[in-house]
């Protein structure tokens, strides 16, 4: 008896071939980043879904990074989904990173990072044409990142599912919410300049907003689609859920230089992604 069809063996080598790739540390600014996601189902239960990212600076379109996230998923109900998924990162090397990782710097001035997923996903519908897509996973980076090691991560998506519009257009809006944990340590200081501690930035630090449209331009080809969004990322502060401060200065006299630990990272990004079905049927 066949495990895998042979169409669903194409699928998972060409998803295994794009988890290796490379990509650079984000800087603040406007990005635009172009995206596929490929969803291939394996039989009832099990499907394998691949996100692979391109990233570029918006002034002068200058390439920024690239990343690849694979995930092996299972059907808990027909509402609940379980899933493990592994995700590779290379990082351009900056001279800011002297003294904070201790990673092999590759011939092309890169470092690398893995990261590992598990979580959940639930889909509902509510008030006839919309749907609700959250997620909540436990990630952790290998090595750690400054900022975190681990963080957890909840989104929520919003979507108008009417399916007899043009194009089966569907407007939608995402929120998504970061806890960092774990990350590398550093020494704060009180008012009056006196360490008071020395522990990583932990905490509800960062979130994200998108909107978009997504759509199927080809009424014979339903299995392609296209997603055009805007995204806001900030990061903040948010003690009630304890943790540690992001962004905090070191009060120091005015003869001497303050020192920021951990600034925030804030960018918008304007966003294309291709979404292909493997097996699915045309519609005739």
């Amino acid at each position: 008896m066949k495990l895998f069809s042979k169409k669903q063996f194409i699928c998972g080598l060409l998803i295994l071939n794009g988890l290796y790739c490379n990509a650079q540390d984000l800087l603040q600014g406007n990005k635009n980043w172009y995206s596929t996601y490929l969803f291939c189902k394996l039989n009832k239960r099990f499907f394998l879904d691949d996100y692979l990212l391109v990233g570029f600076d918006t002034q002068g379109h200058k390439f920024s990074f690239v990343q690849n996230d694979l995930a092996l998923n299972y059907k808990l109900t027909s509402k609940l989904t379980t899933f493990v998924g592994v995700a590779n990162y290379i990082y351009k090397w900056q001279p800011t990173y002297n003294g904070v990782y201790d990673i092999p710097v590759s011939r092309i001035g890169t470092i690398s990072f893995l990261r590992a997923s598990v979580g959940f996903k639930y889909k509902s519908h509510f008030l006839k044409n919309f749907e609700m897509d959250q997620s909540l996973a436990f990630q952790s980076y290998y090595p750690s990142l400054e900022k975190y090691q681990s963080r957890i991560a909840y989104s929520n998506q919003i979507s108008y599912a009417r399916k007899k519009t043009p194009w089966s257009l569907s407007p939608f809006a995402q929120v998504g919410l970061y806890y960092y944990l774990n990350g590398i340590p550093s020494i704060y200081y009180d008012n009056d300049g006196q360490m008071s501690g020395y522990y990583s930035a932990d905490g509800l630090h960062r979130m994200r907003l998108k909107f978009g449209l997504k759509m199927k331009p080809f009424k014979n080809h339903s299995n392609f689609g296209v997603i055009l969004y805007y995204c806001v990322q900030k990061e903040f502060n948010f003690n009630k859920l304890g943790g540690h401060l992001l962004n905090t200065s070191r009060n120091l006299p005015i003869s001497e230089k303050q020192t920021i630990v951990y600034p925030f990272n804030n960018y918008n990004i304007y966003g294309v992604q291709l979404n292909y079905i493997f097996g699915k049927s045309k519609k005739k």
